[in-house]
């Protein structure tokens, strides 16, 4: 009777404890305004907890409810979102209009965004295709800033914040979403590879990081691995004023195989990438061809007379991205192109070649391609997705398609200022006192549905 009685107790939901996660980076700040934390991907993965946003988007990429419980598209401009009922800040001041319009105008300054009685009307110079599945990214954010504190609806509230070191979140105990199981979560910032693993074995940890070429080990040895559908794009990005000549980037382009890093250094886990966005969120990355093309590569470095050597850096910080750039140099090698890889620790001032990580922003395709346009970290500029009239002729919902998603792509890469390698999945490993993990194929953390197991006596 006694084993039984404990069984269940292990099975059973329960309030309490506090969840210990460790992350290799850290967000800037906490204010989804801030232009170097909007777009940030530590934030982003922090952002849920604390905070709502007007439209949230599902697994398939589908705006759903938020905040806002119905919009419309008025005109090419103007859109009305009528927001929920009944939801209150973590300081129990309630939702209002004029907040929700205050915040989105801190995050996006070329929009009117104005309050209308329960609504907010979002209008732009610009169209605004696709405006709900912005609406969900981090940035956009809804928040109340007083008293030098930026409050939001989630289901915790922002405890004690130390930046580049700790977060402390407690739950919420009367907010519009149910009320978390545990009691608080305590997030530890740049903490190294080893150091995330070391604490979890040593249970210091319930929560870490992993990168996505220890699953199988991890695995084998049976601990709890979870990975994401690929959602960190791998790819060179190539220095402007050092690398003039496009016949040197395109035979460096060739050079790549893909197939090996997937194979072999990715354990094949991801996915190749020759175009910007994974397979789960276009459907078309058959369309690109990744075979490598060696004679034709020599042919254009010997066109190009490149003889001396390049350099290629890497994040100092990732183990798995030191691997893929010694196997890019190899690759470079074998049509006569000398690549030196070196760590980021090295400061080279301006580098010919970076091995660059991108988090894709959303789920959504347009959004995705347009949020991949933004980030700093591949310089990439793609053509603009203009969506036709809505008068148009069989125009809908979804007027910027897929076939505009890959006519800007290919039109973004053709000059190869970036030459895509793999996508990656989001990979983390969990404690044995964790209950209710769900994996998520965008990676995010759904800690309010977690609970912990009493500790073993």
């Amino acid at each position: 009777m006694l084993l039984i009685s404990h069984a269940s107790a292990e099975t059973r939901p329960r309030y309490g404890g506090t969840v210990r996660v460790e992350m290799r980076a850290a967000p800037p700040s906490l204010d989804p305004a801030a232009p170097a934390t909007g777009d940030d991907p530590s934030f982003a993965q922090i952002a849920p907890l604390v905070y709502d946003t007007l439209v949230r988007l599902d697994a398939t990429g589908r705006a759903t409810p938020s905040l806002a419980s119905s919009w419309q598209q008025e005109s090419e401009h103007r859109w009305r979102f009528t927001l929920r009922a009944g939801v209150h800040f973590s300081d129990s001041t309630g939702l209002t209009s004029a907040v929700a319009a205050q915040s989105l105008h801190d995050s996006n300054p070329d929009w009117n965004v104005r309050p209308l009685s329960d609504s907010i009307i979002i209008e732009s110079e610009q169209s605004l295709p696709g405006l709900p599945a912005v609406l969900a990214l981090p940035r956009n954010s809804i928040v109340l800033r007083a008293d030098g504190k930026i409050l939001g609806t989630g289901p915790f509230r922002v405890n004690d914040f130390q930046p580049g070191r700790r977060l402390t979140l407690a739950a919420l105990e009367e907010g519009w979403h149910e009320r978390p199981f545990v009691d608080a979560i305590e997030i530890q910032f740049n903490r190294g590879a080893r150091e995330q693993m070391m604490d979890l074995e040593l249970n210091r940890a319930d929560l870490v990081e992993i990168a996505p070429d220890q699953l199988a080990r991890l695995n084998q040895s049976g601990r709890r691995v979870f990975s994401s559908d690929p959602v960190d794009l791998l790819a060179l990005r190539f220095s402007h004023s050092n690398l003039r000549d496009a016949r040197v980037r395109e035979a460096i382009a060739l050079t790549v195989d893909r197939d090996s890093i997937y194979n072999v250094l990715l354990q094949r886990h991801g996915e190749s990438a020759v175009g910007l966005l994974p397979n789960w969120i276009t459907g078309y990355s058959f369309l690109f061809a990744a075979t490598p093309q060696v004679a034709r590569a020599r042919q254009l470095r010997t066109e190009a007379k490149q003889t001396a050597a390049l350099t290629l850096v890497y994040d100092a910080a990732d183990p798995l991205a030191r691997l893929v750039a010694e196997r890019v140099a190899l690759n470079a090698n074998d049509a006569g192109i000398t690549l030196k890889t070196l760590p980021s620790t090295q400061n080279v001032t301006v580098p010919d070649i970076e091995l660059v990580r991108v988090r894709l922003a959303s789920a959504d395709p347009v959004v995705a391609l347009a949020e991949v346009s933004r980030t700093d970290r591949l310089a990439l500029p793609v053509p603009e997705l203009v969506a036709p009239p809505l008068s148009a002729p069989g125009s809908g919902a979804d007027r910027v398609g897929l076939s505009d998603v890959y006519r800007a792509t290919t039109a973004a890469l053709q000059d190869h200022w970036a030459v895509p390698i793999a996508y990656l999945p989001a990979a983390s490993a969990v404690g044995p006192r964790v209950r209710n993990w769900t994996r998520t194929r965008d990676g995010s953390w759904q800690l309010e549905n977690v609970w912990l197991a009493p500790e073993a006596r």
